[in-house]
């Protein structure tokens, strides 16, 4: 009886929205769009005048990576998820696909008019490259966002430095241009060595280079320029930044309203190889998850910072910040949920699944603030061991499976299937493949970890 009151309520409220927005039909500028909101509330008001329950929706734009796991989070707790794919062709490293419900082909009415048919209580992106239309379409479906302003700084890592030295928050000096006299003017005037050259846009550790001197700029300019990065786009402006050198961490968040709470914290370590096109590569080595409490207090602070000069006020964020010898500096920020399985790894460590925390900080925020008088849970020691590369060519067989599968810290792995192309580490996009490692005895884990590097340095991949 309870529940059919409240629906009756709710119908009312609906009877005098859907009258308040017929009024003013005839002075809005958009018709269309008066007329398709009346045709919503309508739907809204049949199911409510009937006491039936109404299924809520939640849109995910790229559900890919670790934002797989999130459509089933979010049925957990009642919603059903709408999938759009943000353009007709996904990168290849986002593995199995997940499939659309809409496919964005640039017209972003059409599908703002569609996604209108159904009630929606948020919206959110997947990967990087879904950051601007799930921000615009949050906006335009009037969902929780984080405003469209920023929106270009969310994504691009130039601009991100920008957007914090605006704030007064520490940053790394950095540059970016199209045009490579630009970029060599300014790391001669500034006659430091090395500095690193990347794109502005990518994700991972693509194309990141380390460069000691003008020609290696000059080859790594050359190498990413108006060439594709690992999201499909076209790099159109090149960044030059200062190396920064210290202990560096992976910071992840969920917001909600504005509100920020850590999930994990990993340190990790990185490990230098060269590259086809001459100097070397900064390529991820392994990943060391770090209890909540134990992190560097100036490192969570500043990571807060961040978010707040990025007005990121909802949703899931993966920094990367390098603890200096000056303080804290942002490598990049991420509006997204941290990919590479991090979310359940996490898990598999003891602390609750960062897709879970998402999936109530959008629809649940009764269950997120609870979250917030909860204390820290402990976790075991853990570490992602990233594989490494020196050799191409066809997988035939992968070697020490079972004994890989045996080693008493071993969790999961995810590597190259026979018949698959092995490339050369160059990024984080080229790694082989990865494995987790936890156990509760940390001395443990390094012992496991160095016994894969040696069997990666005996050939970990048979080949044609």
């Amino acid at each position: 009886m309870h529940r059919a009151l409240k629906n009756l309520r709710d119908g009312i409220l609906l009877m005098i929205s859907i009258i308040s927005v017929l009024s003013i039909v005839d002075q809005s500028a958009n018709v269309a769009e008066a007329s398709s909101i009346c045709a919503r509330l309508l739907g809204r008001l049949a199911q409510q005048l009937r006491f039936l329950p109404m299924q809520r929706y939640v849109v995910i734009v790229d559900a890919y990576s670790s934002a797989s796991q999130l459509p089933g989070q979010f049925e957990k707790l009642g919603y059903k998820v709408i999938h759009v794919q943000s353009s007709p062709r996904t990168p290849e490293w986002y593995g199995p696909l997940r499939k659309a419900d809409f496919v964005f082909e640039g017209n972003l009415s059409h599908l703002v008019r569609e996604l209108q048919q159904y009630p929606i209580d948020a919206v959110m992106n997947g990967t990087d490259k879904a950051l601007s239309l799930a921000d615009n379409l949050a906006y335009r479906l009037r969902m929780p966002n984080n405003g469209l302003r920023l929106s270009g700084a969310r994504r691009n890592k130039y601009l991100q430095v920008l957007a914090l030295a605006r704030n007064h928050v520490p940053v790394a000096e950095s540059f970016a241009s199209a045009k490579l006299d630009e970029l060599l003017k300014w790391v001669e005037r500034r006659e430091k060595w090395p500095v690193v050259v990347k794109p502005t846009e990518s994700s991972g550790s693509d194309g990141i280079h380390v460069c000691r001197n003008r020609d290696e700029v000059i080859s790594a300019y050359r190498s990413l320029y108006g060439k594709q990065n690992g999201d499909g786009g076209t790099n159109t402006e090149v960044m030059v930044q200062e190396y920064l050198t210290g202990r560096e961490y992976i910071v992840d968040t969920v917001s909600s309203n504005g509100i920020h709470l850590i999930t994990d914290i990993w340190e990790y370590r990185k490990t230098e190889v060269p590259v086809s096109t001459g100097g070397k590569a900064v390529i991820y080595d392994y990943a060391e998850l770090v209890p909540i409490e134990k992190a560097p207090k100036e490192l969570v602070e500043y990571g807060k910072q961040t978010l707040g000069a990025l007005r990121i006020r909802h949703g899931a964020s993966h920094l990367e910040i390098m603890m200096t010898t000056q303080g804290p500096r942002l490598v990049e920020a991420n509006p997204r949920i941290a990919g590479v399985g991090l979310p359940a790894y996490v898990e598999a460590a003891g602390n609750d699944n960062p897709t879970q925390i998402t999936a109530e900080a959008m629809v649940s925020s009764e269950k997120f603030h609870q979250r917030l008088r909860q204390p820290t849970k402990s976790i075991q020691p853990g570490r992602i061991v990233i594989l490494i590369s020196a050799h191409t060519g066809i997988v035939k067989n992968v070697r020490h499976l079972a004994e890989l599968q045996s080693l008493p810290s071993y969790q999961s792995h995810k590597v190259l299937d026979a018949g698959k192309r092995l490339a050369v580490t160059e990024n984080l996009d080229t790694s082989p493949g990865i494995v987790f490692l936890t156990h509760p005895d940390p001395t443990q884990v390094e012992k496991d970890y160095q016994q894969i590097r040696r069997w990666e340095s005996q050939g970990f991949f048979e080949l044609e």
